[in-house]
C-alpha cells in the first residue's frame, strides 16, 4: 500500500482503494482494499486492519460498460439524429447530443419531459403520435411514424421516430427507447417527386398521344388517359404483356421483331402500326419509345414511349398515292373498258376485296361491265351468276338504286334483307350469300350532272367494314373515272368527227377539181378560138382567169395532201436527190410572189451537192411553203434569207425573215392544222393555214424534224427543216456557200391610178363615181372593168390607207371596200370615212369573203350601208349602187 496514501488518510482513520496485483500465474488481479487503523483507548495507533476483496470480474464489467457507453456516444454523434429514452413511470426523457443538431435545442436546457415534447409537435400530427405511442405501449413493442416538430428557429422539420417499448418481467411497459432522425430533405424530395409525378400525369393526360411507360422487358406499368379512352379498357393492360392483342394481324409479326431488335441493341424503338380501338376498328399510329439506361451497367431500367395517331396522314398519303396511280391509269388510255378494268384492279385490295362497275345502257338500265377480285376463279364465278340472274332494275338498294338516284350507299353490315332487295331470285340470294360479302359501298359515276353508272366495293374475306370515312376517296375515284369515261366518249366522237372531216376534205377537193377542170378547159378553148382584136381585148381577163385557176388548184392540192396525210394515204416516191437543186427550183416557183412584194431575198447554198433520199416533189413543196409563208408574213420590202448547212448526220435548211414574228403562244401551235400566225383583218394573207402543217408532216415522213423560233411579235421568224443526209460520213467541217441575192423591182407609186381594163360593154354614159378598194389586184381590176363597162367612173386602191386618201380627195358617190386588207382593214376605213365630212354621205358597200351573220353585224356597226359576199352577184351590186 503506498505510504503516501496511508499518510494522507491517517487523520481520517480509514482508507479505501482499488489496486492491481500480479497473480502467480502472471495474470493481473484487481482487489478492493479497505484499510482501517486500530487505536487504543488513548487514541494511539496500535495497528492496521486491511480487507482485500477480489474485484477483477467487476472491473472487467465496468470496462465493458465504459466501452459500450463510448460506442453509444460515438454512434449517437455519427448518425443524423438523436437517441432518446422516455421513462414511462416518471415521464422524463433523456436525449442524446444529436438533439441539438436535429432541432437546435440544447439537450441540457430543453425540458426533459414528454409534455414539452408534445408541445413541439405539429398540431396536425399530434393525434397520430399519441395514437401510435398509446397502441405500442398497450399492445406492441416497436413502432415507426413520421411527423413534424418545431425547430428552435420556429420552422417545422419532418422527423422519423422509430421506438421500442421496454417491458419488465411482468410485461409492464417501463420505458421507450428510440431514435429520431431529420427526414425533411427526403420528405421535400418526395413532395417534389409527387408534384413532378402529378405534373407528369397531368401533362400526359392532356396530350393527344398515347403515353406509356414499361419495365425493361416492355411490360407496361403506366398509361395516360388517352389509351383508356381509345382502347375502352380500364387497367387491364397495365402489368401484362398483351400488346399483341391490339396489333393489326398484318402488323403484329413485324412490330414484335422491331421491338426485340430495339431491346437487344438498347436503342430507340420506332414503328408505324395499326392499333385496334374499342369499336374493333384499326387506326394507324406512329409509336416511339426511348430506353432509360443504368449509368453504371448500361442495362435498360425502363422504357418511356408515345403512340401518335397518324391515321389521317397515313390514309391521306395512301390515298394520294392511290389517286396518283389512278391518275396514271386514267391518262394512259382512252378506251372506257380498259380504264375501268385498270381502276378496279387498283381498287382491290386497297378499297375492298371486290370492285364492280355498272354503266347505264341506252334504256337507262345499269349493266355490269367490270368485276375485279384477287382470284380469277372468283371473278369467273361472279360472271356466271350475274349472266344467269342479272339485276333487279327497280331494286331500292344496291347498284340499281345508286344509278337511279345518284345517291351513294354504304351498307356497313350486309344481311339477308339487302340481298332480297337487290336479287329477287332466292337461288341467287343463296349463291351470293355464300361468297361472304360482309360490307358494301356504292357511289355514282357522275359527270356534269349526268349519271353514267356506279362503282361498288365490298369486303368479303377481310374483316373490315365501310364507314363514312371511306366515302370521300370512293367519290373521288368515281369522279375521276366518270371524267375519264366521258373524255373517252368525247374522244371517240372527236375521232368520228375528224374522220368525217377528212372524208369531207377529200370529197371537197375532188369535187372542186371538176369545176376547175371545166374553167381551165374553157380558158384554154378561149385562147384557141379568139382572134384579132377580141383576143387582145380579152388578154387581161384571160390572164386573171389563168392565175386564179392556178391559185385554186394549189388550194385544192393542199386540201388533198392534208386529207391524205391525216388518213395515212400519202406515199413518198423517194430517190437520191440534190437538196440544193430542189431549193433552187422551188425558189423559181415563188419568185413572182417575192418580186410582187418587193422583198430582198438572199440565198446561201453549198456549191457541192447535198444528197438526201427524198421525194423531190414533196421536198420542193416543203421549201415552197416555207418561203411563201415568209413572203406573205413580211411587209413589202422585207428581208428573207434562205440558207443551208450540214451538221453531223443531217442537213439543215433555214428560212428566216424580218416579218411579223411569232408570239410565244403561237410558237407552240404554229404547226397545227388551220393555224395562222395572225388572223386579224389587217394581217389577213389568205390561204387555209395548212402550209406549215404539210411542212411538218412531210418532213417527219422523210425522217426529219422541224422547228420555229422568233424574238416575238414584230421581230421576225426563223423556220428550220432538218433532214438526214444520205451519206453521213460526208465532210461537214468545210462548207463553201454560193450566195445569190434577188433584188426587188422598184415599188409602184401609190398615188398613180391603176391601169384599167377597157371592155367594149354597152353603156349609157357616165353614171357616177365609184371607188374600189381591194388588195387582190386581179379582183379589183375585173370589178373596175365591169363597172366602167356599165358607164361608171372608177378609181382603184389596193390598201386601206390609199383608199381613204382617194375617198377624201376624189369624193366618190360609192365606195366598194374589201374587209381583210393589210395595214388598215375595211372596217377601219369605213369608220374613219363616217367620221369625216367627206365620207358622211358616201354610200359604203362591203365586198368581202367574210359572210357569216356576225360579219354582217360588224359591217353595219362600222358604218357600211350594204354587205356583199364574194363572189359578187353583179345584178345585186348594181341595185345597191343605183340605190
Amino acid at each position: 500500500m503506498p505510504a503516501r496514501n496511508v499518510a494522507a488518510n491517517f487523520e481520517v482513520g480509514h482508507y479505501d482503494t482499488e489496486s492491481r496485483y500480479r497473480h502467480s500465474s502472471g495474470a493481473t488481479i484487481w482487489f478492493q482494499v479497505n484499510v482501517s487503523m486500530l487505536r487504543d483507548s488513548s487514541g494511539e495507533l496500535t495497528g492496521y486492519l486491511a480487507l482485500h476483496t477480489d474485484i477483477t470480474e467487476r472491473r472487467h464489467q465496468d470496462e465493458e460498460l465504459r466501452r459500450s457507453n463510448d460506442r453509444y456516444h460515438r454512434a449517437a454523434q455519427a448518425v443524423a439524429g438523436y437517441i432518446y429514452e422516455h421513462d414511462l413511470q416518471t415521464g422524463e426523457i433523456y436525449r442524446s447530443s444529436g438533439f441539438f443538431d436535429v432541432l437546435g435545442y440544447d439537450p441540457q436546457i430543453a425540458p426533459p419531459n414528454f409534455d414539452w415534447w408534445r408541445e413541439q409537435v405539429n398540431a396536425a400530427d399530434l393525434p397520430q403520435l399519441d395514437s401510435v405511442t398509446a397502441n405500442s405501449i398497450r399492445e406492441g413493442e416497436q413502432f415507426s411514424l413520421e411527423y413534424r416538430a418545431q425547430h428552435a428557429d420556429g420552422s417545422y422539420r419532418w422527423l422519423w421516430d422509430r421506438g421500442l417499448v421496454v417491458r419488465d418481467e411482468n410485461g409492464v411497459a417501463e420505458c421507450i427507447v428510440g431514435f429520431i432522425s431529420d427526414i425533411s430533405a427526403r420528405r421535400s424530395a418526395e413532395t417534389s417527386l409527387r408534384e413532378s409525378e402529378a405534373n407528369f400525369r397531368q401533362l400526359a393526360n392532356s396530350m393527344p398521344q398515347i403515353v406509356w411507360a414499361s419495365n425493361p422487358r416492355g411490360i407496361p406499368d403506366y398509361f395516360n388517359r388517352r389509351w383508356y379512352e381509345y382502347s375502352g379498357l380500364e387497367q387491364d393492360l397495365v402489368g401484362s404483356d398483351t400488346w399483341d392483342n391490339f396489333y393489326h394481324p398484318a402488323d403484329a409479326g413485324r412490330v414484335r421483331a422491331e421491338w426485340e431488335t430495339a431491346m437487344a441493341h438498347r436503342v430507340a424503338f420506332r414503328s408505324e402500326l395499326r392499333l385496334r380501338d374499342k369499336h374493333g376498328g384499326y387506326r394507324w399510329f406512329l409509336c416511339r419509345a426511348n430506353p432509360m439506361l443504368d449509368a453504371a451497367t448500361g442495362e435498360i431500367t425502363r422504357w418511356f414511349g408515345t403512340a401518335t395517331d397518324i391515321d389521317e396522314q397515313k390514309r391521306a398519303a395512301e390515298t394520294q398515292h392511290f389517286l396518283s396511280e389512278v391518275g396514271v391509269v386514267l391518262s394512259g388510255s382512252l378506251d372506257p373498258q380498259i380504264i375501268l378494268q385498270e381502276v378496279t384492279r387498283l381498287a382491290v385490295p386497297h378499297l375492298g376485296d371486290w370492285c364492280f362497275v355498272a354503266l347505264k345502257n341506252n334504256d337507262g338500265v345499269p349493266e355490269m361491265v367490270v368485276a375485279a377480285h384477287r382470284s380469277a376463279e372468283e371473278v369467273e364465278g361472279f360472271w356466271k351468276r350475274h349472266s344467269k340472274y342479272g339485276f333487279e332494275a327497280g331494286a331500292d338498294k344496291g347498284m340499281p338504286y345508286v344509278v337511279r338516284t345518284g345517291e351513294p350507299e354504304i351498307i356497313e353490315r350486309l344481311d339477308n334483307d339487302f340481298w332480297r332487295a337487290v336479287f329477287p331470285s332466292p337461288a341467287y340470294q343463296q349463291e351470293v350469300t355464300a361468297v361472304g360479302h360482309r360490307s358494301s359501298m356504292i357511289v355514282p359515276l357522275e359527270v356534269r350532272g349526268q349519271i353514267l353508272g356506279a362503282i361498288g366495293f365490298t369486303y368479303a374475306e377481310t374483316e373490315n367494314y365501310y364507314s363514312d370515312q371511306d366515302l370521300p376517296l370512293a367519290m373521288e375515284i368515281a369522279r375521276r373515272a366518270a371524267i375519264a369515261i366521258e373524255n373517252a366518249r368525247l374522244y371517240r366522237q372527236l375521232q368520228d368527227a375528224d374522220r368525217r372531216k377528212d372524208e369531207f376534205l377529200a370529197m371537197l377537193a375532188h369535187e372542186l377539181r371538176n369545176p376547175l377542170a371545166a374553167i381551165s378547159g374553157a380558158r384554154t378553148l378561149m385562147d384557141e378560138l379568139l382572134e384579132g382584136e377580141a383576143k387582145i381585148i380579152t388578154g387581161t381577163p384571160r390572164a386573171i382567169l389563168e392565175r386564179q385557176v392556178a391559185q385554186l388548184s394549189r388550194l385544192v392540192d393542199d386540201l388533198l395532201d392534208v386529207s391524205r396525210i391525216t388518213r395515212g394515204k400519202i406515199e413518198l416516191r423517194r430517190k437520191e436527190v440534190d437538196f440544193t437543186e430542189i431549193v433552187r427550183n422551188a425558189l423559181d416557183g415563188v419568185r413572182p410572189l417575192i418580186l410582187s412584194r418587193r422583198h430582198n431575198l438572199r440565198v446561201e447554198l453549198p456549191e457541192s451537192a447535198v444528197t438526201v433520199n427524198a421525194d423531190p416533189a414533196r421536198l420542193g413543196q416543203i421549201v415552197s411553203n416555207l418561203v411563201t409563208n415568209a413572203a406573205k408574213y413580211t411587209d413589202p420590202g422585207g428581208q428573207i434569207l434562205v440558207r443551208m448547212e450540214k451538221a453531223e448526220a443531217e442537213v439543215k435548211l433555214y428560212v428566216s425573215d424580218n416579218g411579223t414574228g411569232l408570239s410565244p403562244e403561237m410558237l407552240q401551235s404554229i404547226w397545227g392544222l388551220f393555224v395562222q400566225s395572225d388572223r386579224t383583218l389587217e394581217r389577213s394573207q389568205g390561204g387555209l393555214g395548212i402550209g406549215l402543217t404539210l411542212v411538218k408532216s412531210l418532213a417527219e415522213m422523210h425522217g426529219g424534224r422541224v422547228a420555229a423560233t422568233s424574238g416575238g411579235t414584230g421581230k421576225g421568224s426563223e423556220f428550220l427543216v432538218a433532214l438526214p443526209l444520205l451519206n453521213a460520213q460526208e465532210e461537214v467541217t468545210s462548207l463553201t456557200t454560193n450566195t445569190v441575192t434577188l433584188h426587188p423591182a422598184p415599188p409602184q407609186v401609190a398615188a398613180e391610178p391603176v391601169s384599167k381594163l377597157q371592155l367594149n360593154l354597152s353603156n349609157t354614159g357616165t353614171k357616177g363615181r365609184i371607188l374600189v378598194v381591194d388588195d387582190n389586184e386581179d379582183a379589183a381590176v375585173m370589178l373596175c372593168a365591169w363597172l366602167e363597162g356599165n358607164g361608171h367612173d372608177v378609181q382603184v386602191a389596193h390598201d386601206g390607207a390609199q383608199g381613204l386618201i382617194l375617198a377624201c380627195g376624189w369624193q366618190p358617190d360609192v365606195a366598194l371596200l374589201d374587209i381583210g386588207m393589210p395595214g388598215m382593214d375595211g372596217y377601219e376605213v369605213a369608220r374613219k370615212l363616217r367620221s369625216l365630212p367627206e365620207g358622211r354621205g358616201m354610200r359604203l358597200i362591203a365586198v368581202t369573203g367574210y359572210g357569216q351573220p356576225a360579219d354582217r353585224d360588224l359591217a353595219y356597226e362600222a358604218g357600211f350601208d350594204f354587205h356583199l359576199t364574194k363572189p359578187v352577184d353583179m345584178e345585186e351590186l348594181m341595185k345597191m349602187i343605183d340605190g
